[in-house]
Order: C-alpha cells, then sequence, then structure tokens
C-alpha cells in the first residue's frame, strides 16, 4: 500500500490572522467537491503540504504547498485550456490562486498535462496539473468558497473528459456461501 505524507499547512492562514476555527471551514469545504472526484481517485484534501511528491499515486490536492527543497517539475506534454466559462463564475480570483506550481521541466521523467482557463478579463490562468502515469491532479484553490466550488462544479465534467479520467477499480467483496461437508 503507498503511504502518503501529507502536512496541514497553518501558517498561510495564522499570518492573515485567521484562526483555526476559520481554517477548520475552509478545509471543510473540500467535502463538497470530494463526492464529485472520488471514483477518480482514492485520496482527495485541501489545503496541504506535499512532503514526497514521488510517493503520490491517485490523488487529488487542492491548493497544495510544497514542502520539498526542491519545486515539483514535470514535463508537460499537453494543455487542456477551458474556455467559453460564464464570466460569474470566472470572476472571483481565489480559484485561480496558487500556492505552488508545477515547474515545466523538459528533462523530468514525470509528464505531466497543464490545466488553464480563459477568465473573465480574458487572462489565461493556470488552474492545475495532471499527470497520467501517477493519476494525480494538482489544483488551484478551488475548494476556497461557495463561489470556487462552483466554478469546480461546473468543469467537473470537463475536467474528467478533458484528462480522460477512468474510475478506480473498486474492490468488491463477494459473499461466497460455504457448504458444509457432511
Amino acid at each position: 500500500m503507498d503511504k502518503i505524507t501529507i502536512i496541514p499547512n497553518y501558517s498561510n492562514f495564522l499570518n492573515k490572522g485567521i484562526g483555526f476555527a476559520d481554517y477548520e471551514n475552509v478545509v471543510d469545504s473540500i467535502n463538497l467537491l470530494r463526492p464529485l472526484y472520488s471514483d477518480y481517485f482514492k485520496n482527495i484534501n485541501a489545503h496541504v503540504s506535499v512532503t514526497d511528491f514521488n510517493s503520490l499515486k491517485d490523488t487529488m490536492l487542492i491548493y497544495f504547498g510544497n514542502a520539498q527543497s526542491a519545486p515539483i517539475d514535470g514535463h508537460v506534454v499537453h494543455t487542456l485550456l477551458f474556455e467559453h466559462i460564464p464570466q460569474e463564475l470566472t470572476s472571483g480570483n481565489v480559484f485561480f490562486d496558487k500556492k505552488c506550481a508545477v515547474i515545466e521541466n523538459e528533462s523530468s521523467v514525470d509528464k505531466c498535462i497543464l490545466i488553464q482557463m480563459r477568465c473573465a478579463s480574458g487572462t489565461i490562468m493556470d488552474i492545475g496539473w495532471y499527470f497520467p502515469e501517477k493519476n494525480v491532479l494538482l489544483t488551484s484553490d478551488w475548494s476556497h468558497d461557495n463561489y470556487a466550488i462552483s466554478l469546480a462544479r461546473f468543469i467537473k465534467n470537463k475536467i474528467i473528459e478533458g484528462l480522460n479520467l477512468k474510475p478506480l477499480n473498486k474492490t468488491k467483496v463477494s459473499k461466497i456461501r460455504h457448504t458444509p461437508k457432511i
């Protein structure tokens, strides 16, 4: 079984004078997104730090921080661009916040797909990186508030289709009837 080490990152909230109670409310909003993506990822977390990117598998990290000494890098092999999103959904800036970006590195063994969105202002913003070989999706702040969650819900089907996500194999436990030997 893969072990994933994730460290909650409280420093960003404390530096802005937001207390732990507020932090819990922000983290709880991930529960509104988990059901949408739980068929595709085993682990879905928000506002966390990654200590070992190489150990991640079948994971979606929303607004992730990189606790490694070196940034996460990837060889971008494809770009998925979302356009024609309703203006009221892209007018909030928090959805596009990033703590850590994936650094484009041609020599990286980790191939990734850059996910971008054209905002209401016409600007193209990075909103995520998908690593198909690991089935790892790293995103900007999709779970921050109701506006961000609405936008994440709006693009859900486009994400699944555009990244060609497949549901994880769910292990089914079958009940076997044992007939006693006579």
